[in-house]
């Protein structure tokens, strides 16, 4: 995972030996790339409904996953986005939502399968 981090001084808290995610809310930049996964051998089938506690992303990068569906909070959350990367996945469709990035000026979309768009 590679983060860019608006805060310079990002605290982080741990509980119960896990670190509490809601002190970096403000990074910019998520790039989940199948080969950016260092240690994580397997796509990402679904995207994990906590990346959109991070409301502040510019950049969100999920190329070479797996992913099916996109689910329609990305477009009522993550309206910051500027970047969204999602070629070389298994999308049929894109939400509804995505109307709502109106800061979005760059989408990958490359080797997927869509059906409607």
């Amino acid at each position: 995972i590679y983060l860019n981090k608006l805060n310079t001084n990002p605290k982080l808290k741990e509980h119960n030996n896990l670190l509490d995610f809601d002190s970096m809310i403000e990074f910019n930049v998520l790039d989940l790339t199948l080969e950016r996964q260092t240690g994580i051998n397997l796509p990402l089938i679904n995207i994990p409904m906590d990346l959109f506690r991070f409301t502040q992303l510019r950049r969100l990068h999920l190329d070479g996953n797996s992913i099916k569906v996109i689910p329609d909070v990305l477009g009522e959350k993550l309206l910051s986005l500027e970047i969204l990367t999602l070629s070389n996945n298994n999308l049929k469709q894109l939400p509804d939502s995505m109307k709502n990035l109106k800061k979005l000026n760059s989408l990958h979309l490359a080797n997927n399968r869509f059906e409607t768009f």
